[in-house]
């Protein structure tokens, strides 16, 4: 990494690569430090590049103030707990389907429990729903989402939005049942738009 320049003062860093690649990436980052980021997106792709990710969090979260996961492949690894000022965090491309990785259902969950920030304002969930059955839905794991929202560190949160493929109106019933702890003006279900699509949200 020494014979590598250092990365430009970016304020937006949205990676969409291979593993190998987003490994390299992050390493550079994280030897050459980055103080002006305000917005990253990323993939959770491996245990591996994982942990890589959250070597450079451990330098360059603080600045950051919004994150965005596209890729529910695992958390292993992964620690947000240094972006001690994030206020946006969304996650997407959660599937419910069995063919899809099973770590996926309890993704959302995982990486919130690693949060440690208390200016969160705003989480967004990008869910793919394929027929929008109630087998499906159950998959999700809503009862381990309402614990963890009950941490300190979300008492400020404003907004609690799913983002879905189809079946807006079932999805909105189920949210509001499997999350009537919750305040009822912070629940919102939307339907995909044609950046969230392509990845480009």
């Amino acid at each position: 990494m020494e014979s590598t320049p250092p990365p430009p003062p970016l304020r937006i860093f949205n990676v969409s690569a291979k593993e190998l690649v987003t490994h390299f990436l992050f390493t550079w980052l994280t030897f050459h430090g980055m103080s002006t980021l305000h917005t990253v997106a990323l993939g959770l792709l491996s245990m591996q590049t994982n942990k890589v990710l959250s070597d450079f969090l451990q330098g360059s979260g603080t600045y950051i103030q919004i994150l965005k996961i596209r890729d529910a492949y695992t958390t292993e690894g992964i620690d947000l707990s240094p972006c001690v000022n994030l206020r946006v965090l969304r996650l997407g491309w959660i599937c419910l389907l069995p063919k899809y990785p099973p770590g996926s259902v309890k993704f959302v969950t995982e990486v919130l429990r690693t949060v440690n920030s208390d200016h969160f304002e705003e989480v967004m969930i990008v869910i793919r729903l394929a027929h929008g059955t109630m087998d499906e839905l159950d998959a999700f794991d809503w009862e381990g989402l309402a614990l963890v929202l009950q941490k300190p560190c979300f008492k400020g949160l404003k907004r609690l939005r799913f983002s879905v493929s189809g079946c807006r109106e079932i999805m909105m019933q189920v949210v509001r049942e499997r999350l009537s702890a919750l305040p009822q003006e912070m629940l919102e279900v939307v339907q995909w738009t044609v950046s969230e699509n392509y990845g480009r949200w």
